[in-house]
């Protein structure tokens, strides 16, 4: 039985970003990446991953949106007016557990779902993600909705 495909959006090609894009066009899936700074994205595109000129593309593209932004501030700048009506935010952005909180607000008014993430490793080795829910951690097996999952 072969593995599902699934269709995933990414905000942000630093280090982060640009990692699990690999990984996931690796694993054959749907990936459409978005950056502030285009010229960041040829080596995703030569990975497999597709580029969009608009970050309003790049949400509607998919209906899972992974965030790997600098911080909460610059991805409510950006994505200000934004809605997410059908997909889940998943937030991969580090700070303070208020300011979680406060995003998840602001993705929940534009009418999205929203995860908050923890990537526990480096994304260049074997790295644990654990997805959490106003408090809960979650389960499945999806690579971009897993409770605890392990990229090799």
């Amino acid at each position: 039985m072969g593995v599902e495909k699934h269709r995933v959006t990414i905000l942000g090609a630093g280090l982060m970003g640009s990692a699990i894009a690999r990984h996931l066009a690796r694993c054959r899936h749907d990936v459409t990446i978005w950056n502030r700074s285009p010229g960041k994205l040829d080596p995703l595109v030569d990975a497999g991953a597709q580029r969009v000129a608009g970050l309003a593309e790049a949400i509607h593209a998919s209906p899972s949106i992974i965030i790997c932004l600098s911080d909460y501030d610059v991805a409510r700048q950006l994505l200000a007016g934004s809605n997410f009506q059908g997909k889940t935010v998943i937030n991969l952005m580090t700070g303070s557990p208020s300011a979680a909180e406060e995003f998840s607000t602001f993705v929940r008014k534009a009418q999205g779902a929203y995860l908050d993430d923890a990537i526990e490793a480096y994304p260049e080795g074997p790295a644990t993600s654990s997805v959490h829910n106003h408090g809960r951690q979650m389960s499945t097996t999806r690579p971009w909705q897993g409770r605890s999952i392990t990229w090799p």
